[in-house]
C-alpha cells in the first residue's frame, strides 16, 4: 500500500531586508563583488555570525540547512557553501539568507499549503 506521505525538498530563498544571520553560514567578505555590499558584510560579520547561530538552532518539524545551494541532497548539507550575504535586490540593499528544508507532507496537500505551512514552520520563525 503506498503511503499517504511523500517526501518534497522545499526551496527557501528569503530575502531579508537589513536582517542578519551566519556562522559558518556567512559569506566571507571577500567573495562579495560589490565594494558597498562588501563593507557591509565586513562591518556586520559578527553580528551575522551570531544571528546565524540563533538560525541554526531554531527547532523545525523536519531538517532545514542554511545553504547557499538549492535542491542538495540531503546527506550532502554539511559539505555545503555560505549561505548569508549582502546582496542587491530590485534597487534595495537586503540580506540574502537562502536554505533547503527536508519535509514531508500528505499527498492530497496543495503546493500552496506546503508553502504557507512551510512558511510558518520556518520563514516566520526565522
Amino acid at each position: 500500500m503506498p503511503s499517504s506521505r511523500t517526501w518534497f525538498p522545499s526551496r527557501l530563498v528569503m530575502i531579508v531586508i537589513l536582517a542578519a544571520t551566519g556562522f559558518s553560514q556567512v559569506v566571507a567578505p571577500v567573495e562579495i563583488k560589490d565594494p558597498v555590499l562588501r563593507e557591509l558584510q565586513n562591518k556586520y560579520l559578527e553580528d551575522l555570525k551570531a544571528v546565524g547561530k540563533e538560525v541554526v538552532a531554531i527547532k523545525t518539524d523536519f531538517p532545514f540547512y542554511l545553504s547557499r545551494k538549492l535542491d542538495v541532497p540531503q546527506p550532502k548539507q554539511g559539505s555545503t557553501d555560505s549561505s548569508i550575504r549582502f546582496d542587491s535586490f530590485q534597487g534595495k540593499t537586503v540580506l540574502a539568507v537562502t536554505g533547503n528544508y527536508y519535509s514531508s507532507y500528505q499527498e492530497s496537500m496543495s503546493p500552496e499549503r506546503r508553502a504557507h505551512d512551510t512558511y510558518l514552520a520556518v520563514v516566520l520563525p526565522i
